[in-house]
């Protein structure tokens, strides 16, 4: 099986970074069909139970996935939005005690790249995708039943080559919901972690890695750092409401293709 191209975490982490201070909103503000399941060490972050923070505009983008597959029956499921990089971390820690109890054998520095294909490291020249807000991890449902995508780890299990977009050995069931999500995902500009069939992102450095654009969303070290950096909205205000209203009936006016064709040529990918 052909390998996918994976951009390791030290050449990501040198890409410019032009933060467009979009800032960090509620995603169920933004889409109260979108079902989450998010990870138990999502408190560690202050943020609370039943909240997940994305970026706006993916936030805005992932409203209207949703809309699209739910003509199928599907839905999304969150199971991941941003992390503070205290959490961030914590997340790397934790990976790396499983993988050095499951492969004594490995030397510190294989240890070390199997670790940072999946879980991003924390630290100077890194830039974790969820520390962002522009990433998410997701799963999926039809008409209210686990559709599985192959590859998706138990907790304390290691990931493997299953989660690979490229993996081939699937059910046919897994190979159609790969196909529905990565169609609708990507017609929407968000691009997939090659290694993880779960992982998506939009305007973070890996985005910008595959997609050739300029980095949109830098770190954000924790909810205070946004607070003090005025990149969170913790609600919806009406002024948000009006404006988002009118994008959206903008969007279905045009269209999905032409709209993101205006949009790009006015402020870029």
């Amino acid at each position: 099986m052909e390998q996918p191209v994976v951009y390791t975490e030290e050449y990501v982490g040198k890409l410019p970074v032009k933060e467009c201070n979009d800032p960090l909103v509620n995603l169920l503000d933004y889409c109260p069909d979108i079902i989450l399941e998010l990870d138990k060490d999502n408190t560690v972050d202050g943020i609370p139970k039943g909240v997940c923070y994305v970026r706006r505009e993916v936030a805005i983008r992932l409203a209207r996935a949703q809309g699209d597959l739910s003509k199928y029956g599907y839905s999304l499921v969150i199971d991941g939005g941003y992390r503070s990089e205290k959490l961030q971390k914590a997340i790397w820690d934790k990976y790396y005690n499983l993988l050095h109890e499951k492969h004594p054998e490995w030397s510190d520095e294989k240890l070390l790249e199997e670790i940072n294909k999946f879980v991003s490291p924390v630290g100077p020249g890194y830039i974790g995708s969820h520390c962002t807000g522009g990433a998410v991890d997701i799963s999926l449902r039809k008409n209210g039943e686990n559709a599985p995508l192959g590859g998706e780890p138990e907790d304390e299990e290691e990931i493997t080559e299953r989660a690979s977009l490229k993996y081939e050995n699937l059910s046919l069931e897994e190979k159609e919901n790969r196909e529905i999500l990565t169609r609708t995902m990507r017609r929407h500009g968000f691009n997939p972690y090659p290694l993880e069939i779960w992982h998506w992102s939009y305007g973070d450095p890996y985005w910008s890695a595959y997609t050739g654009n300029v980095t949109k969303y830098g770190s954000i070290k924790s909810i205070e750092d946004a607070r003090e950096r005025g990149l969170l909205k913790e609600k919806m205000s009406f002024a948000d409401f009006l404006s988002y209203s009118l994008n959206e009936l903008i969007y279905k006016s045009l269209g999905q293709r032409m709209f993101y064709k205006l949009h790009d040529s006015l402020f870029g990918p």
